[in-house]
């Protein structure tokens, strides 16, 4: 695509973007090549706080923060997706897979990378205030738990984690979410969001403010979102919702908060590209699933998911002195849930997902001799899946209907998987000295698990067809194991001056056994028995990544007269990897996840601000990263020269990890106006361990527009958001592991999001932003793109119904009311 064509279209949304403003009605583009995007515009309550955008936290560590400006343009209309959030961050890759970060891809792999590390089973490296309550989860889980206009900042720690943060698997960085409590101050705020893709999302929220002499407040919020697919006939929110309360009370040196959260999600599920579509990118962006039950496994009412999750909460201090307290946060979480996606047999499978986990943290906190020391413990109790327990398979009919049902996967464990850790730390500042040390002891108690015969119990529901089973399979269960590790932390900070700090830190942090080889085991068990190997030896096998990793840089702060306020901190780094899960075949004629890479990652990243006026803030941020195997993999004796060299992967980078990113953003404001631009680069990269799938590399820029009405007795704002302004077209987001065979028939490159516009209005007003000779052009064009793409034309124009083949039948009517 021509640069002069790009500008034209860049002109196009820019403008439609400012009739928006100016109307507070919507627009759409009439350019036949691009997404359809709907301007729009809506009046919302702000909070009194301005946040900043991005920040490096005042750590020896390595820690950057994200403010509620970036957090909105990264995730808008309230996805509440904290890894989008931080995407903006050096050595961080979490590309957008749809424009208002709602997609949710199944199983374990959610599309985020530090450093080219992966956090394994679900987004198992986010923590709220400190909590867990991620878990180990394929599921949705927390990524949606929590509507963004309930968190006020979002923190990520990189390289060593200190000894206190506590999360599953911290390899790949921790995500902290903190949310916004009960407000001191009573109030109301309401926002009605409208976009492209048919988006809609309400939010509403009150807080009490400070009742019973100041000692308790409270809030109730809601929200609900529904949007068309981008790419694919169905919905990317198919009525979405989600309620939450928070209460805060303080009597004395007893303070108690509790936080409830309640969300329910259901959406058609985005298709893969396999790399021979992605080397015509230009015909394949917008490749999605059938409008036709003829299409079978490939039918999109057959690609679904629907989770429900809701989590409780506690946090609960009690003040010892005025120097020692008791921190105690118990919480519960619960989610019940299901994917249907299609197999390569043609058959869908239904992973039925139902389980909850819960646990808390407890410390003692005090200072003794001007030391900082806490004393902690952290336990959680999962039940699975976390390796899953219940797959049962369907044949689809040209009806539209799931007949046949079988169970491909029937277990049951029979003790729960939990993680305990018991840590200490300390702080100490010796003038312009900081030091900070900790040591924490993990473990995992890994489940055991009986895996049931299915014949015979298709038709039954899991908990009767357990019932039902002819008996459990002894050579394909397993029994439960602890495998754990000692992780040291340390970390110094020295100010050479008041402005020029020297920082560094090491320790050690983990990642996930890998639980993947039990479903592996169950639906290849004959493979593996050829080669006189049972399910239990693997799992005994299972064991926790480990890493050994140094950071040290620098933290520059500097003001000129007349020019503002610098601050710049460089980052160098290294991590030594050991255990590391990879998926491979070593010679059985079957892949399965072992414990086996051996990895080395090392790097420089930059993250600096400047801020020449109070008015405007401006950041970067600059990476370059390198991941690489360290040696080969291990192959079983009489192994096939192909998987021989397969295995041989010394020197290379893995998977999915660009060597250089980068991003430029800031916030202006000028009186009433604000502007904020975000602008992303991501450079090439390979999609398979033997590099031969190339990925070239790409970069977006996302505007936001508001403006701010003082009313007697509220702040109201109309705000714009346009993500992906010149509509690049590009791969986002691979689901692969840290190993990837070359195959041109396997399916895991997800196209990143594209085009699109979205804000918040006050009501609906129908202005004409187009004559009646748009409709026959957009017949036109709507004909041309039929016999291109064969029927699938609504999974760019977000209509509700198929186009038949002969486009004089085609039914114009939701596409003529966009265009009145």
């Amino acid at each position: 695509m021509g640069s002069s064509q790009k500008s034209r279209k860049a002109l196009l949304i820019l403008s439609s973007a400012v009739s928006c403003l100016a109307l507070e009605a919507h627009a759409q583009s009439a350019n036949p090549d691009q997404a359809v995007v709907l301007s729009t515009v809506n009046v919302e309550a702000l909070s009194a706080q301005t946040p900043d955008t991005v920040a490096a936290k005042n750590t020896p560590a390595t820690v950057y923060e994200v403010g509620p400006t970036i957090i909105d343009i990264l995730n808008p209309g309230g996805a509440a997706n904290p890894y989008r959030a931080v995407s903006i961050l050096p050595s961080v890759d979490a590309p957008a897979l749809d424009p208002y970060g709602l997609s949710n891809i199944p199983g374990g792999n959610k599309g985020f990378r530090v450093r080219g590390e992966l956090p394994q089973h679900g987004s198992s490296n986010i923590t709220f205030d400190g909590v867990p309550l991620a878990g180990v989860n394929p599921g949705a889980g927390a990524q949606w738990l929590f509507a963004t206009e309930n968190i006020k900042a979002i923190e990520l720690y990189q390289g060593p984690v200190a000894s206190d943060v506590n999360s599953f698997f911290t390899n790949a960085g921790v995500v902290n979410s903190l949310l916004r409590w009960p407000e001191t101050k009573p109030g109301a705020e309401f926002s009605q969001g409208f976009g492209s893709y048919n988006f809609l999302r309400s939010f509403s929220r009150v807080d009490t403010g400070l009742l019973f002499n100041g000692t308790t407040n409270a809030f109730v919020s809601g929200s609900w979102t529904d949007a068309d697919n981008w790419r694919s006939p169905g919905k990317a929110a198919d009525n979405n919702f989600n309620v939450a309360a928070g209460l805060h009370t303080q009597i004395e040196a007893f303070d108690a908060k509790l936080f409830f959260s309640y969300n329910s999600m259901r959406q058609n599920t985005l298709p893969a590209l396999t790399y021979a579509q992605v080397k015509n990118l230009g015909a394949n962006n917008y490749f999605g699933y059938s409008t036709s039950p003829f299409a079978l496994a490939n039918y999109y009412k057959n690609v679904r998911q629907n989770f429900n999750d809701w989590a409780l909460l506690g946090e609960f201090t009690y003040a010892l002195s005025d120097s020692a307290k008791i921190v105690l946060k118990p919480f519960y979480t619960n989610e019940q849930g299901n994917y249907w996606d299609p197999l390569a047999n043609g058959r869908i499978r239904n992973w039925i997902i139902d389980h909850d986990w819960y646990g808390l943290t407890a410390e003692i906190q005090g200072r003794v001799a001007d030391t900082e020391m806490k004393l902690g413990y952290w336990w959680t109790s999962l039940g699975l899946p976390g390796p899953p327990t219940a797959w049962r398979t369907y044949a689809p009919t040209t009806s539209g209907s799931l007949v046949g049902p079988m169970w491909m996967l029937l277990a049951q464990e029979t003790s729960r998987n939990q993680f305990q850790s018991v840590y200490a730390t300390m702080e100490k500042r010796l003038g312009d000295l900081r030091l900070e040390f900790g040591s924490r002891y993990v473990w995992n108690d890994m489940p055991g698990v009986n895996a049931y015969s299915g014949a015979g119990v298709g038709g039954l529901s899991y908990d009767a067809a357990l019932a039902a089973s002819p008996g459990v399979i002894a050579a394909n269960s397993v029994t439960s194991h602890t495998t754990g590790a000692f992780l040291p932390f340390m970390a110094a900070s020295y100010d050479l001056t008041s402005e020029l700090q020297l920082r560094a830190s090491a320790g050690a942090n983990y990642g996930g056994p890998s639980y993947d080889a039990f479903p592996v085991y169950q639906t290849n068990a004959a493979a593996f028995a050829a080669k006189g190997i049972t399910a239990n030896q693997l799992w005994q096998q299972i064991k926790l990544e480990t890493s050994a990793a140094l950071d040290a840089g620098l933290r520059w702060t500097h003001e000129v007269s007349g020019l503002g306020v610098f601050s710049i901190e460089p980052t160098g780094y290294v991590s030594r990897n050991y255990n590391k899960g990879v998926t491979y075949d070593p010679g059985i004629g079957i892949q399965y996840a072992q414990n086996v890479g051996q990895s080395l990652a090392y790097g420089a990243q930059l993250l600096g601000r400047w801020k020449p006026i109070e008015t405007l803030d401006i950041f970067a941020s600059m990476s370059y990263d390198r991941n690489v195997f360290v040696s080969n993999l291990p192959v079983l004796a009489g192994a096939s020269a192909a998987t021989y060299a397969g295995a041989n992967v010394t020197g290379t980078q893995l998977p999915d990890v660009p060597e250089w990113t980068a991003a430029l953003g800031g916030t202006w404001r000028y009186g009433n106006f604000a502007f904020a631009p975000v602008a992303n680069f991501t450079g090439s990269r390979w999609g398979d361990t033997t590099r031969t799938q190339y990925l070239s590399g790409y970069a977006t820029v996302d505007l936001n527009f508001a403006y701010q009405f003082q009313l007697p007795a509220a702040t109201l704002e109309a705000s714009l958001t346009i993500s992906n302004l010149l509509n690049a077209q590009y791969i986002g987001f691979i689901n692969n592991s840290y190993f990837q065979q070359s195959s041109l028939t396997n399916a895991f490159y997800y196209p990143g999001a594209p085009g699109a516009a979205r804000g918040p209005r006050q009501d609906r007003h129908e202005v004409l932003t187009g004559s009646g000779a748009n409709v026959p052009k957009a017949r036109r064009q709507l004909c041309r793109l039929e016999s291109n793409q064969a029927g699938e034309w609504h999974s760019r124009f977000g209509a509700r119904r198929p186009w038949p083949l002969k486009c004089s039948r085609f039914e114009l009517d939701s596409v003529e009311r966009r265009w009145r």
